[in-house]
């Protein structure tokens, strides 16, 4: 799983030059809510979108599938997750 977004920027903009016909779709999981984001990822696809990128700031929003490739990003302790969600 690559760290964080030095390598997610080269990997997007490559992957987005072209399509093919495909939605794609980038997810941001930086948030501490308790919601399956497999299932979450799942219903993005089945909407006919192709996760290109999943981004989180811990293991649990990478894991499950439902994405082309991973990045995770560093917590800082928590600062990047919404205030008030544990």
């Amino acid at each position: 799983m690559p760290f964080g977004t030095p390598q997610a920027r080269p990997y997007v903009e490559q992957r987005t030059q072209n399509p093919g016909g495909q939605k794609q779709a980038i997810v941001l999981d930086i948030d501490n809510t308790s919601l399956d984001e497999t299932a979450k990822r799942a219903e993005i696809e089945k909407k006919g979108y192709t996760i290109i990128a999943n981004v989180g700031n811990t293991a649990t929003d990478l894991t499950g599938g439902h994405a082309e490739k991973t990045f995770k990003l560093p917590d800082y302790d928590g600062r990047l997750s919404w205030p008030g969600r544990s």
